[in-house]
This record gives structure tokens, sequence and C-alpha cells, in this order.
């Protein structure tokens, strides 16, 4: 992040932080390639936004992760029935997950339990000493109608606040 908010100009490429930090974040943090992609991601989509909001007229400051995240594509994070496997600097991690109660109807009831979605990532937060890792999922949809069929788009986006719960298993 700081890299991107140096001096009057804010970087908000993702390529030139790419091409500009990479190396450097490698090197002092020992994170999996893609790792090190998805936080430069994140920051670079957080200094979007200020830039967006100032040409918009409103004041924004220089953006904060208050809490630690990691941002994990589907090569960084593999989902299995009763565990996720997650890159780490020591290697992978096997980690058991808890869902929420599956009586109750919420999408974590139906997701993980069917063919129809694929994850295609995850983010694993904290909060107050626990860990939760919540899962990006797509599906394909089938069109009621011709015209539905010709729009172009073949996912939902489904976005909610609530994860599964993680603890670790073992080291891989």
């Amino acid at each position: 992040m700081d890299h991107a908010w140096q001096g009057e100009y804010k970087t908000t490429s993702k390529a030139q932080l790419q091409e500009e930090t990479y190396g450097d974040v490698r090197e002092q943090t020992r994170l999996h390639a893609n790792l090190v992609q998805s936080a430069r991601n994140k920051a670079a989509d957080a200094v979007q936004s200020v830039v967006a909001r100032w040409k918009q007229g409103e004041y924004a400051g220089k953006p904060h992760f208050s809490k630690p995240t990691v941002v994990y594509d589907k090569r960084c994070a593999r989902v299995h029935d009763e565990y996720v496997s997650l890159a780490t600097v020591d290697g992978r991690m096997e980690v058991g997950y808890v869902l929420p109660d599956a009586d109750r109807d919420t999408p974590h009831s139906r997701y993980p339990d069917t063919d129809d979605y694929e994850v295609t990532g995850a983010e694993l937060h904290t909060k107050d000493g626990e860990w939760f890792l919540h899962l990006r999922t797509k599906a394909e949809m089938e069109s009621d109608t011709s015209e539905q069929a010709t729009t172009g788009h073949s996912t939902v986006l489904g976005v909610h606040k609530s994860g599964a719960l993680v603890q670790p298993i073992r080291n891989l």
C-alpha cells in the first residue's frame, strides 16, 4: 500500500505495482507468488477506490487495513469436504472448517454440498482470535428464455458476510 501511495501521484495500475514491488515483497515475506499478486490487487483496488472518490469531489485518505487478511485464488486454497488446504510461507497447511448450522436456510447450508457451485477463491480473516474463511463461488445459470441466453451473463455474483470458522489440522 505504501508504495502505491507515494508522492502526489497515486499508483493504481496493478501491472505497474507488480513490476515495481513483486521481487521485494517476495523476498521480504516469502509469500507464495499468487498471494503476492492477491495482496497487490487488494492494495491497488483500495487506492483506486480513493482516487474514484476524489474524482467525485469527496474526501478520502490513505486506505488502511486494520486487520490481517489473506486473499486466496483457487490455486492457493483447495477446498475439500471437511478441510481446506491453504498455501502459507511454511508450505501448505490443512485447515478444518466448521460451517454455520446446516438446519438454517443459508447459502452455507446449500452451496458446499452441491456440485452446482465452483469455489473460485477465498479470503481469510481474523476476528477476536478466531479465523474465518470467506469462500467465493460461482454457478453456471441456465436461461429461462432465449432473451436471457443472449445477454452474455452466465454467472451470478453473491456477497455475504458470514464465513466458515477454520482451525488448523496439520501442516503438509
